[in-house]
């Protein structure tokens, strides 16, 4: 019964932390769809910008369009009324687009690119979609916490649950064997069960989640990644809550366990005759 207790509340405990990570997941591929233009004269320009950008970690490419073959897909896209000739009267600098991969450190890497690609170029030749960035990672921010304390949350509810679930498990025991016969054997098979039972309710429910976790995520059935840091903030909430019902229960013990009589028997010398 605690056992299946413990389990679901790191099944529960996995499942919140699943959507909240895939709204986070959701949002860095939605910020991904923007990336940075950067507008060239020439192609001394375009090269000085990818040798500026080259070492950023998350960057998934560096696209350059030459500025007629740009406009023509803008002009495609918005479907507006203008057609190959009149393109032609205009003149139109070359492009670069650099796109960044959905991975969290992008976030950082787009403000790294921004401010390089500042120091070479004017601001009026980068374009990064800023307003739109900026709603993103607004949002992105506000789930970042609400993530916190939803974790916070859960670690004190399975500190508190698992806590008083197996103190009330314990000490109920404990009052059977005080209404029992209790002899050395009896105090050493508690003693080990007692062990076992701590390290089964400390270590199974975080592998389970985590087997879980890797279960679905092999077969296909998420792509949410999840960091290492949810399974120990797991191990760590399971662990505290089970170490406090032990500590308590130890205590509760001694004095029961003290005033335990264990008699010896000792055969009489007519049978050893």
């Amino acid at each position: 019964m605690l056992l299946t207790l413990a389990l679901g509340i790191a099944a529960l405990w996995l499942t919140v932390h699943l959507t909240i990570s895939k709204r986070l997941e959701e949002g860095l591929d939605k910020l991904s769809s923007y990336p940075i233009y950067v507008y060239a004269e020439d192609e001394q320009g375009l090269e000085k910008a990818r040798l500026t950008l080259k070492d950023i970690g998350s960057l998934k490419s560096l696209t350059v369009e030459e500025g007629m073959e740009a406009a023509a897909k803008t002009v495609e896209a918005y479907q507006l009324n203008i057609d190959g000739e009149q393109l032609q009267k205009y003149y139109f600098p070359d492009v670069l687009s650099v796109n960044f991969q959905p991975v969290e450190a992008s976030i950082q890497d787009r403000v790294t690119a921004l401010n390089r690609l500042g120091k070479v170029f004017p601001a009026k030749d980068i374009e990064a979609h800023r307003e739109q960035v900026s709603e993103i990672l607004k949002e992105q921010q506000q789930i970042g916490i609400y993530r916190h304390y939803i974790d916070g949350i859960m670690l004190i509810f399975t500190i508190l649950i698992m806590l008083f679930g197996r103190l009330s498990f314990e000490l109920n025991l404990l009052l059977i064997q005080k209404y029992n016969s209790a002899s050395v054997v009896d105090r050493i098979r508690y003693y080990g069960r007692l062990r076992n039972q701590t390290i089964m309710l400390a270590v199974l429910p975080p592998l389970f989640g985590f087997a879980f976790y890797q279960l679905i995520h092999i077969l296909g059935k998420t792509a949410v990644s999840i960091g290492w840091h949810h399974f120990a903030l797991q191990v760590l909430g399971f662990i505290i809550a089970d170490l406090g019902a032990l500590f308590i229960v130890r205590a509760k013990a001694a004095p029961i366990v003290k005033n335990i009589e264990i008699k010896v028997v000792v055969p009489s010398g007519d049978d050893d005759a």
